[in-house]
Parts: C-alpha cells; structure tokens; sequence
C-alpha cells in the first residue's frame, strides 16, 4: 500500500518566532561586553552545590559603564540567590532528621523558613581580610556542602549587584527605575483589584441564586438586588477601560496572569475560553441543582473541569472548605458502594450493634456538595436505572434510602450532579449507550468539551494558539518566565503542531479536506461510514504535556524524538501508526536511526 505524503513539504521551522510573539518583549540590549548569564551561572551553582563544592569565582570582562539592565539583571541574580539557597536550606534539614511527627512536609518546611537565617546580615561589610575571615567562618559553620557553596555564591553575587550599584553612571537611572517600577506596579495592582472586584460581585449575584435555591425559589426574587449588583459590574468593567497606558504596565500584566494560570495550571487545570464559557452557561443551573453532562474526547480534561465546576458550587454556597464525591464509573460496581450499606460493630463493652455507613451519593446529598460521576456511560444499567430517579432530586427535597431501611434526608444546597463521558465508539472499551431516559435528565444542560484549536487548520501558518499556551505553562517557573531546557524551540513547536495534527485527525471526518495531506487512502475510503482521519490513537493535550515534562525535567537523559519512538511502541492500529509516524518524520521528531528507516507496512 502506498503511504501517503504531503502534497507539499512543511517547513519543519514554521513558526520558529512563535514563541517570542506569545512572551513579554525584553528590553533591547545595550552595546557593551558579553557577561556570564544568569542562568548559566545559577545552574553551575546548582550544579557544583550538588557535588559539594563551592562555587567558583568566575572571571567576567571588566567594564568602565554599567547600564540600568546590568543592575536589574544583578538584582535577579541576588534574587535567584536567595531562591537556591533557601532550597539548599530546606532540603538539608529534611534530609537530616528534622521531621516532626504528625506534621505535614507543608508545614514542616512552613517552620523551617521561620527559623531561616538572615544570611545578608552576616555578609562582609567591606573588602578587609578581617571582615573574609569573619565571613568564612560563618560559611565554614554549616556542615552542609550545599548550604556552603550556596553562601559563597550569594555573597559574589551580591558584591557584585553593589557594585554595579555604587556606579556613578547609575546614580540617577536607578532612581528613576525605581519610581517607574513602583508606578507600573500601583498601575497593574489598581487594574487586578478592580478585577477582582468585579468577580466578587459575579460570585455574589450566583450565591443570591443559591440561597435563593434553598429556600424553594428557581431564582432570587430580589430584583432590584440583582439590577444594582449588576450595575456594579457596568461600572467597575468601564473603570478598567484605558487604565493600562504603558508598555511596561501591559508587559507586567502579562506576567502576573501567566503567574496566576501557572498556579491554576499545577492544580490540574487552566481553564480556557471554551471551559469558561460552560461554566458561565452552566453555573445557575449547578447552583439550583440541575444536572450537567461533559462529553469528549480522551485527554480532553473533562474531568478536570467537573472538578473545578464543584469547587465554584461550593465555593458559592459558602462550603469552599469541602471536597466534592466522586465515583468512578466501572462495570463492577453496585448500589451499596454507591448509597451506603449496613456494617456491624462493637462498643468498648464489646456489645455487637448495627450501623449505617453512607456512601458517597448520600454524602453528597446530605452535606449539600456536588457528585461527579465520572464516565457515567462505564457504569452498569442497573446502576444507571437507580441514578433516575436521583438525577431528579433537588435542593430542599427529599429522598427515601432504600438500603438504610428507608430512612429519610433532605438533599441541601449545593448538591448537583456532574456527568463525564466518552461517547460509545470503538475506540473506548467497557462503556455503552446512555438510555434516552437518562440522558432526558440532564435536558439542555449539556456540554461537548473539544480539544483546542479545533477551528485551526493544522500545518499552517495560524498556529494553535491555546496549545502554545498549555506548553508554554508546562514550561513557566515560579518567576512567572518560560524556561526551555534540553530542547530546542522549533522542537516544542514541531511537537505542538503535531500534537494539533493528530487531534485534528482523531476527531474530524477521514474526508477532511484540512487534513488530506496525511490521511491514509484506505481510511480515506472509509470516509462514507463514518471514519475519522485517525481511529484509535491520538497525542491528546495531556500526552503532549507528559512528554513536555519529561523532557524538560529529565536533565538531557531523553529527548523530544525519543519520548515520541517510545509513544509509538504501543500503537496497534497499523494505519494510525503509518500516519502518525509519517508526521513524526515529516517534523524531524523521529531519532536519527529511525528516520530514514522505513515506517510500517511501507514494505509490505
């Protein structure tokens, strides 16, 4: 069989710039002799702190002028000083014993920073051998290799920011840099604030629905309430108009929203345009008990985003310190794990009694907190029968349990129930077809979770954009900046586009004309019965983030290429595997040794 190629060769280097387009623009360079980065230096600290040895003082160029950047840069280095060395700090007393009993690893390392040195007080105060010596011996009393190297680097770095400092040429720059810096900063503080307030009203209008809810009400009947909250958001939304003028103000802004998706984004979700508007449709009706189904493909975050949905329930119905249930659907469950079941147990007297343990779906319902079934579609039909009748229970009404001798409670509010699923196909094993009957429960409250950049025709020029930005956060460290280590850019980008390409193929029709470069002519025959470009194999957003991390984190021991040769050793689709492979190969992300090896079936 023929494998299929492009009609026209892609520039594996398209969208090299990408990258810098998506970051804050730095500050141009002025002429002046190279220096030792930052980085570089940070991690051969890191590196010779490992080993236990201190740092080196590495020779730079001498200069006759510094400029504004050379300070800011020195005062990063310091910053970045004070990082590592708290790191070094932390991690020896943890590794030397000082753990406590029955403290957390969160709150132990809480106490430790407490008890921190102020390392700086004890710096030399001048270039005297007295003023070393004294320093020395201060270094030389921690016994921890890491914790003395880390000091010495500290203490180069920091004469070196004073001295570039105390340089006449900076006298008044830094001055100014400091007034500009406080005014961006009361400038991007001022915009966040008025933000924040905005979302605090929001929350208030939905809390007023749910208590509203509770009460028996569809909605809170306090009209003129709801029109002057509402006038609120007009009005602070109109105040943030034209409040960020400069460059710099919009370039921090940046910086301090990449921050806060980071945070988001290492909780387990960022919640993207498509996310947020099902949460906008779809809040109301969680917060007055109404079902909601999320439906899509694999790696698509469905239930990340049943998660962050219970939180906001909770959180509005003023229960943000509770947890939602979750039940996992399989094809093994039964109504006791579900709604609870009798135990037998003993007093101290040793006195034998019965008594009723609840299950999640009763927990839910008399705590008033959110239930995700999670791959609905997994679980048996008799389970499915008994959620009939649940999925129609609301806030204040009441429910008979069968398997506690049909005792009676009264759901509370916040109690909802959140759906997840993949839609039967063969792709999935152990699911089956919801019953027009239970689907009917969730009527209109439902939601089709897509991966990204579905609009984007993949290859191109418009690249995805919400894929770059999921990197692009898998990568962003705890300084709010985008570090790449141990791949190239035009990797990470090739890997995106592919990640986009097989997407694209996973869930659009074999017939495509987005995607006839790489479709299989016999899947391409399949069209007419419905086959799509890929059948059972795809590198979701989830798998592309895996091997991101991987990567980055996996100090050079396997690369892009490789993480991708060891994707492909369980595919068993052939056709998606000639697919795939050919895209791999067409984007250099296959290692050497594989590249110009035929890919399967080529020899058949």
């Amino acid at each position: 069989m023929e494998t299929p190629n492009p009609s026209h060769p892609t520039d594996p280097t398209l969208g090299r710039d990408i990258l810098d387009e998506l970051k804050p623009p730095l500050p141009p360079e002025p002429d002046r002799a190279p220096v030792v980065s930052t980085t570089d230096r940070i991690e051969a600290a890191i590196a010779r702190g490992e080993a236990s040895m201190a740092p080196e003082v590495a020779s730079e160029p001498a200069k006759s002028e510094y400029s504004i950047e050379d300070y800011v840069d020195s005062l990063e280095s310091v910053k970045n000083a004070r990082r590592f060395l708290a790191k070094a700090y932390e991690k020896y007393h943890l590794k030397e014993g000082s753990k406590v009993e029955g403290l957390t690893t969160t709150d132990q390392r809480k106490g430790i920073s407490k008890e921190r040195p102020s390392w700086e007080e004890h710096l030399p105060q001048d270039d005297s051998v007295q003023e070393q010596q004294r320093w020395d011996e201060y270094v030389q009393s921690f016994p921890d290799a890491g914790i003395r190297g880390s000091l010495n680097y500290l203490q180069r770095v920091a004469m070196k920011h004073q001295q570039i400092k105390d340089a006449p040429e900076l006298k008044d720059k830094i001055g100014e840099y400091a007034k500009d810096k406080l005014e961006v900063m009361a400038e991007v503080a001022a915009f966040r604030s008025l933000e924040r307030q905005e979302l605090a009203v929001i929350a208030r209008i939905e809390a007023l629905h749910a208590r509203a809810v509770a009460l028996g009400e569809s909605e809170c009947p306090d009209r003129e309430l709801l029109a002057k909250q509402s006038r609120h958001i007009m009005v602070l939304s109109e105040a943030r108009n034209g409040m960020i003028q400069s460059p710099k103000a919009a370039e921090e802004l940046e910086r301090r929203r990449n921050l806060d998706a980071k945070m988001q984004f290492d909780g387990g979700i960022l919640m993207t345009e498509q996310m947020e508007t099902v949460a906008r449709q779809n809040m109301p009706a969680l917060l007055q008990g109404e079902p909601l189904l999320l439906t899509g493909e694999t790696g698509g975050a469905k239930t990340v985003l049943a998660r962050e949905l219970a939180r906001r329930v909770l959180e509005r119905t003023g229960k943000g310190d509770l947890e939602p249930e979750i039940i996992s659907g399989h094809g093994e469950m039964n109504t006791y794990t579900l709604m609870g079941k009798s135990e037998l147990i003993s007093d101290e007297q040793g006195n034998i009694a019965t008594d009723f343990v609840v299950g999640p779906i009763v927990r839910a319902m008399r705590d008033g907190k959110p239930l995700i079934l999670d791959e609905v579609n997994a679980m048996p039909p008799e389970i499915i029968k008994r959620l009939n009748i649940i999925m129609q229970l609301r806030p204040g009404q009441t429910y008979s349990i069968q398997e506690d001798s049909g005792k009676v409670i009264t759901a509370q509010p916040g109690f909802c129930i959140i759906g997840t699923m993949n839609e039967k196909s063969h792709r999935y094993r152990g699911v089956e077809t919801l019953s027009v009957e239970f689907k009917d429960r969730f009527g209109s409250n439902r939601a089709q979770i897509r991966y990204p950049d579905q609009d984007t025709k993949p290859g191109e020029t418009a690249m995805p954009k919400e894929l770059i930005k999921l990197a692009l956060l898998e990568l962003t460290e705890k300084d709010g900046n985008v570090h790449l280590k141990h791949m190239t850019d035009v990797e990470l980008m090739n890997l995106i586009r592919v990640a986009h390409y097989t997407q694209m193929l996973f869930t659009n029709p074999a017939d495509d004309a987005r995607l006839q470069d790489y479709i299989d002519p016999e899947r391409l025959g399949q069209a007419a019965s419905g086959a799509t470009g890929l059948n059972k194999t795809v590198i979701s957003p989830r798998t592309m983030l895996q091997i991101i991390h991987k990567v980055n984190n996996g100090g050079g021991g396997i690369t892009i290429q490789e993480a991708l040769s060891n994707l492909m050793i369980d595919v068993t689709d052939q056709t998606d595997k000639r697919i795939i492979m050919n895209l791999l190969k067409n984007y250099s992300l296959l290692p050497a040794k594989e590249t110009n090896q035929p890919t399967t079936e080529e020899t058949s």
